[in-house]
């Protein structure tokens, strides 16, 4: 399954701006232009759709991303299962 299909626009480039040093989005006439400079200080330059930017600088760190994503999941759920734990034996 692609980027496109796993995360949102807005998921995509919140996950850049958290992971990366710098990030900048802007309009170039018909396109846009993402800048990043990843993790290792490698600079990287994209042009085209803001879809295709965005999901292009995005793909190296998709996997890491997704794995994030299922432990948030998951560490949220055993949380909800201990609070609904807890009112169901009256402990809270």
């Amino acid at each position: 399954m692609t980027a496109q299909r796993d995360f949102s626009l807005e998921e995509m480039l919140d996950y850049l701006k958290d992971r990366c040093g710098d990030v900048s989005l802007i309009s170039s006439g018909s396109n846009w232009c993402l800048a990043i400079t990843t993790p290792s200080g490698e600079d990287h330059l994209y042009e085209g759709s803001i879809r295709h930017v965005v999901s292009q600088a995005f793909r190296p760190f998709y996997a890491d991303a997704l794995d994030v994503r299922t432990r948030s999941q998951k560490e949220w759920s055993e949380m909800e299962k201990a609070v609904d734990d807890a009112f169901s034996n009256n402990r809270v």
